[in-house]
Parts: C-alpha cells; sequence; structure tokens
C-alpha cells in the first residue's frame, strides 16, 4: 500500500491546524500574495499550493526502491509481514507475503530498474 502524500498543509508550528491533511479551515487556493497558496485562518499563515500527483511521481520511485530492498518488503502490496516459502531453482529463498499471498525473491528485486534516475544508481554504486 503506498502511502498517502498530501502537503498542502499549514505549516506553522505554534498553530492548532500544524500539518492537518484536509482541514476545513484551509483556505485554497488563496492568492493574496500574488500566487497560488494554501491559507491559515487560525494563524494567518500562507505557503506555496503544490501540487501532490507530481510530488507522488517524485517520491514513489524512491519510496518503492526503499522497501523493496532495504526493507525487504513484498513488491506488490509493500508489506513487509512474509513468510519463507521453499527456494527457487538456484537456491535463493523465496518469500509470501502474509498480506496479498503473492510469491517473491529477494535476488530478483536488487536490480535498479523501476528506479528510473541515473543520481540515485551512481550514488548506490559508489557506497559500495
Amino acid at each position: 500500500m503506498l502511502p498517502k502524500i498530501d502537503v498542502n498543509v499549514c505549516k506553522s508550528e505554534d498553530c492548532k491546524n500544524f500539518a492537518l491533511v484536509d482541514c476545513a479551515d484551509y483556505v485554497k487556493p488563496s492568492f493574496k500574495l500574488g500566487y497560488r497558496a494554501i491559507y491559515c485562518p487560525k494563524c494567518g499563515g500562507n505557503s506555496y499550493l503544490i501540487n501532490n500527483d507530481d510530488l507522488k511521481k517524485i517520491f514513489y520511485p524512491y519510496w518503492s526502491f526503499y522497501m523493496k530492498n532495504i526493507e525487504k518488503a513484498c513488491p506488490s502490496c509493500y508489506s513487509t509481514e512474509s513468510i519463507k516459502y521453499g527456494t527457487t531453482a538456484i537456491g535463493t529463498v523465496r518469500y509470501q507475503c502474509k498480506n496479498c499471498n503473492n510469491v517473491y525473491s529477494l535476488k530478483n528485486l536488487n536490480k535498479f530498474d523501476d528506479v528510473d534516475n541515473k543520481l540515485i544508481e551512481s550514488l548506490l554504486k559508489n557506497t559500495k
């Protein structure tokens, strides 16, 4: 399950609406400062209105790579709860996800095929 991303929240730490998602008090969009913003009437704070879909396109490939390669999560639902489910013909351990029953092998997940960013590949190769 992919995490929900919504960064259009009040960013004033002293405000009662601080970091509340989908708060009814917010005014979206507000053009008080001459640009698209989110306005919080409780504290009077404004912050840029950000397209959450654009952030998802940027963030999800990294999150997916992290979950599959670092947390060893299921590649289908990203659950970290799994049981050993035998071995492959070459001896690689197979796992079955307790959440979606998908059977997968961790050895096949360590490729960079699903991360479409040369910078991340080079950073990870240089840390070995």
